[in-house]
């Protein structure tokens, strides 16, 4: 250890669940020596066969396993210092600060590791009555002996397990007997059990029912049934004995008060009776998604369902991210330059640029720009939209081409609708767009493999003036929906598109090569400066809009996260020779989607180590290991350093990973 560390409130232990590939494992805990930490893979703890790098970092480090364990297998990482005292502070001279911070070091260090391990013990609640003296002590083990609590509940012992030899087994219960006489005489029964069911079928049959039911059989049952009678006979008041003596229903509803009507089943006698007014002509709802008496509701009963229903709308409804531009956190720069040959580009998190390549030259730049619908007109504040404003101008395109701003849903996040189904959920999109141009420009909704689609139209009515669209779609019902973590929709919409991806038959289903828009479309490349800009765009479930779902950026940020994220300061890092470093993160938040594609950002990065910042030139990626969870990167371009040191990086941003759908 060559250097103070701190001491972070991070548990000294961590578990890792291998992939099969895996080699590297990152651990967030600081240790002094390598051999301060033990390495399990499974219920073994390795002795060899793996190497420890970044002892003396506050920010950990990391294992790298010679061979990686098999798919499943848990690995576990826990600092297990040796407790003990070696050295001691000599009288002659006062300890350092440095001696002294190594020794307070160690010592929060163990407290740490002894407080997890006794996290794993036994331990009476802190809510118990601690006052009552309990011993948790072990009992003297017992073969065949049970652990339980003794008679005062105050400590532990061994108890004796029940002899299989008193259980009741089959051939010694009524399962067993040979016939139902049997098992009466088993039970102990009287007489009166062995008559059977047609002896007591109605008092009709007087004598024997009588002669069946003796009072030996029934013995204090009787007496008990008297002694009911005379509770009633004491206790009812007037007007129940009244019912009770009256002859029949009708006798009981004179006594009662009760009108004639009362005797109607159907209620078919209400002429000559007051009107009940127009509320008893309205028909009932029959809403199948009610209950299943819902036919007994009145039509008011189902205006008040869906006026709540639409007041409390769920949360993360909308299956848009990044859908409001002053949320979206832009990781790429808020600038980008999109035609009809550079498929895919992104500037605005989870929007991308999606061309059919062709001869045509068009182009686009894309922007983040200060912008929006006001406060009385969205009901939300978002003064930041996207922008697409033509730079290269094609007033004709040939008919192969076209282009125009993509989403792409996740699987796991539209598995709900149960496209492909009978039963398919609808959808709703409203968004907000300004543009200098008025007329119609198309949406569209895909398939992954793009063999099932559906395109239609809004209307842009005045320049430069934002305008609220809705468009529903009906649940698609043909073709096969993704529902995993790959590509589960698209949504599009069109900028400028050939005449071969138009369609005459919009706002249907299409299986098969499905065209992309509707014909009669603006060409917004039809002149340079054309320009078109979106805010607060919502996709949800239902055949209604509610109020856009605004989100707090930092949780937009961690949704982007799943699919794009940038690294630099925190990483725990360490020098692996003279020219080459090793970091290590573990992501915050969700994982992503998948192991990202990993770019370094700087090939002139700094960093930061024990004598100073140095600062490498031509830095490359020499090797890494990428998980959703994490990653560790070595990177060189480097020279003077010292294998064995600590280091961290010393810039914002250094990488970026990206598992984009």
């Amino acid at each position: 250890m060559t250097t103070h560390i701190h001491i972070p409130d991070v548990p000294p232990v961590i578990q890792h669940i291998a992939d099969g590939s895996q080699k590297v494992f990152a651990f967030p805990f600081p240790i002094f020596w390598d051999s301060d930490l033990e390495v399990r893979v499974g219920t073994g703890v390795l002795m060899t066969g793996f190497t420890v790098f970044g002892a003396g970092s506050s920010k950990g480090g990391a294992v790298v396993l010679a061979s990686a364990p098999a798919a499943g297998t848990r690995v576990t990482l826990r600092r297990k210092q040796s407790y003990a005292r070696t050295d001691d502070f000599l009288d002659e001279r006062a300890p350092t600060p440095h001696e002294l911070n190594d020794a307070v070091d160690q010592t929060v260090a163990a407290i740490q590791e002894l407080a997890e391990q006794a996290s794993r013990s036994v331990q009476r609640p802190l809510s118990a009555d601690l006052s009552q003296a309990v011993t948790l002590d072990l009992p003297v083990p017992e073969a065949g002996k049970v652990l339980g609590w003794n008679g005062s509940a105050n400590g532990l012992v061994n108890i004796a397990q029940i002899d299989p030899g008193n259980v009741l087994h089959r051939d010694q219960n009524l399962a067993d007997l040979p016939d139902m006489a049997a098992a009466r005489t088993n039970l102990g029964l009287g007489s009166a059990a062995t008559h059977a069911a047609g002896d007591f079928a109605s008092a009709a049959q007087g004598a024997k029912a009588e002669s069946a039911l003796q009072a030996a059989d029934i013995g204090v049952s009787v007496q008990a049934h008297d002694a009911d009678l005379d509770w009633l006979a004491a206790n009812l008041s007037p007007a129940g004995r009244a019912l009770v003596d009256d002859t029949d229903a009708a006798a009981q509803r004179a006594t009662l008060g009760l009108a004639a009507v009362a005797a109607s089943g159907s209620y078919a006698d209400l002429s000559s009776k007051p009107v009940l007014g127009t509320a008893a002509a309205l028909d009932v709802d029959t809403d199948p998604t009610l209950a299943a008496n819902s036919d007994l509701a009145l039509p008011s009963q189902k205006a008040i369902k869906a006026y709540v229903t639409a007041s409390t709308p769920t949360a993360f409804r909308n299956l848009v991210i990044g859908g409001d531009f002053t949320a979206n956190p832009w990781q790429r720069g808020t600038t980008g330059t999109a035609s009809l040959a550079n498929n895919g580009i992104l500037v605005a998190d989870r929007w991308f640029w999606h061309a059919v390549s062709g001869s045509t030259t068009v182009s686009f730049t894309m922007k983040q720009t200060a912008d929006g619908p006001s406060m009385a007109q969205a009901g939300i504040s978002s003064p930041t939209c996207l922008e697409l404003i033509c730079t290269t101008a094609a007033p004709s395109l040939s008919s192969l081409e076209g282009g125009g701003l993509w989403y792409k849903v996740e699987g796991l996040h539209s598995a709900f609708l149960g496209w492909g189904q009978a039963e398919a959920l609808p959808v709703t999109l409203s968004f907000w767009v300004k543009s200098n141009l008025t007329g119609s420009f198309p949406i569209g909704l895909w398939n992954a493999t793009q063999t099932a689609s559906y395109c239609t139209s809004y209307t842009i009515t005045a320049a430069d003036t934002w305008e609220k669209k809705i468009i529903t779609v009906p649940g698609a019902i043909i073709g096969t929906w993704r529902t995993d973590n790959d590509v589960g929709l698209y949504l599009t919409f069109g900028m400028a598109v050939g005449s071969t991806l138009q369609t005459s038959t919009p706002e249907t289903w299409i299986s098969g090569a499905a065209a992309m828009v509707p014909t009669g479309m603006t060409n917004l490349a039809g002149a340079v400066s054309n320009y078109v800009r979106f805010n607060l765009i919502q996709l949800e479930a239902g055949p209604a809009a509610t109020p856009f779902e605004a989100l707090p950026a930092d949780v937009v940020l961690s949704r982007c996260q799943r699919y794009a994220r940038s690294l630099g300061f925190g990483g725990s890092g360490y020098v692996i020779s003279a020219t080459n470093v090793a970091f290590s993160y573990s992501f915050s938040g969700s994982p992503m989607r998948t192991p990202p594609t990993l770019s370094l950002l700087d090939t002139t990065p700094t960093i930061a180590w024990p004598i100073g910042a140095v600062t490498g030139t031509a830095s490359t990626i020499a090797a890494s290991t990428m998980t959703p969870q994490g990653l560790w990167v070595n990177i060189g371009g480097f020279s003077g350093l010292t294998a064995g040191q600590g280091c961290a990086v010393y810039q914002e941003r250094l990488f970026f990973m990206t598992a984009e759908l």
